[in-house]
């Protein structure tokens, strides 16, 4: 019992990722597990069912110290927090919505000898121990995850839909779908503890289960029907009021989305800010003395050539974003906004589609809704063929970058 096995460092595909996402094999693995509802950072429940798992664990591990250890046991570290996540109402949605509607299950891994005896055992130790947890909630399962796509997150927990929409762009050009039942749901694993760790700094595996996707020759005749006749969704958005007509993933942006999910990073930030560019010179033009885009788009440069830290950058973003509220005209209202999205790709690739979400708004409000359709599709291939020219001239951009930037190659 001298040697202590942990889990991170022997199974290294499962628990250090990059932040380039992959497709991997998950085995069958032992869990404690604890399931509930509601929004983690307020709810009573969330905090029980962490304290409990933990206490099981720690029994288990620290039997060593009373000589009470079960048949085969050897010391381990207690592996970090897991999480599945879904949303009610809408299994299988990941967790970016409202919170109080949160669906998750916490688990943490353990050791094979750990069975339904052993487990009882420590679970009744546990319980004597720390009375005032509910440790009822928790029960033991074996749980073999399969195939799924997985990336490392960096950064809050409230900015993993880019890191995500990453991951999900990833599975679809490798040939998968992802697939959400039972117990295969949107997966983190937590690296870092949240009360020590600085918000930007927080490492989180996401894992989504995957399957081999196969050919859908119907499908793909819809998938271009819905790419030609987006002007009729865009027309009940404008009839409903909403405030973005467009989606990320609709149809009409599958060709450039593609594009993005192929290029690097700092290709994208090139083409982001030049997308950017012109659109704070129209803001300019509209209010002469309204600084705060070009404020933006200056201070995500420095970020991205490592003059000034993130939370300066992140301050201007918001200023430019907090301009849209200032001001009156939906079209004006969506380039703000646009241009947050493009500066923000210094931050996370996965921003950049969240340019032509709303510049493509704003041209829609400006032209009027019969007369948008052509201006549209033409913007979008012009997106296209700009990410094309930046990845031929790359190498003629001597600009400097940021370390972080520097340590994505």
């Amino acid at each position: 019992m001298t040697t202590t096995l942990d889990f991170k460092k022997e199974c290294r595909a499962l628990y250090a990722p990059t932040t380039s996402p992959a497709i991997i094999d998950v085995p069958k693995m032992t869990f404690v597990m604890a399931d509930g509802k509601g929004n983690p950072n307020t709810s009573a429940e969330y905090s029980n069912a962490v304290g409990a798992l933990y206490g099981i664990s720690y029994a288990v591990k620290m039997s060593k110290k009373s000589g009470d250890f079960p048949d085969g046991y050897f010391d381990f570290v207690v592996p970090p927090l897991e999480g599945l996540w879904s949303v009610e109402g809408d299994e299988g949605a990941p967790p970016f919505i409202d919170k109080d509607k949160f669906i998750w299950t916490l688990m943490l891994r353990v050791p094979d000898f750990v069975t339904d005896d052993v487990f009882a055992h420590f679970k009744g130790k546990a319980a004597a121990k720390k009375p005032e947890l509910d440790l009822s909630v928790v029960r033991l399962e074996t749980f073999t995850e399969g195939l799924c796509g997985q990336i490392m997150h960096i950064g809050s927990y409230d900015d993993e839909p880019s890191t995500v929409a990453d991951l999900e762009r990833f599975i679809a050009k490798s040939g998968y779908r992802t697939e959400m039942s039972g117990l295969r749901q949107h997966h983190e694993i937590y690296l870092g503890d949240p009360r020590k760790v600085a918000p930007e700094k927080l490492k989180t595996i996401i894992r989504h289960p995957v399957v081999k996707r196969e050919p859908d020759w119907a499908g793909e005749c819809d998938m271009r029907i819905e790419a030609a006749d987006w002007l009729a969704d865009v027309t009940s958005k404008v009839k409903r009021g909403n405030k973005v007509l467009f989606a990320k993933d609709c149809a009409l942006f599958a060709e450039l989305n593609d594009a993005i999910a192929c290029e690097n990073h700092k290709i994208m930030v090139l083409w982001a800010f030049e997308a950017a560019s012109t659109t704070v010179d129209v803001l300019r033009e509209r209010y002469p003395n309204e600084l705060r885009p070009q404020i933006a788009l200056d201070t995500s440069r420095a970020w991205a050539s490592g003059e000034v830290k993130m939370r300066k950058a992140k301050r201007a973003i918001l200023d430019c974003h907090a301009l849209a509220k200032e001001i009156s005209s939906p079209e004006d209202i969506a380039l703000c906004h646009a241009v947050g999205q493009a500066c923000s790709v210094v931050h996370a690739k996965g921003h950049a589609i969240g340019f032509p979400v709303y510049e493509l708004t704003a041209l829609v409000h400006g032209l009027g809704i019969d007369n948008c359709k052509d201006a549209v599709e033409s913007r979008v291939d012009h997106y296209i063929e700009r990410i094309i020219y930046w990845h031929e001239h790359y190498d003629d951009y001597y600009g400097e970058w940021a370390d972080f930037m520097e340590a994505e190659e």
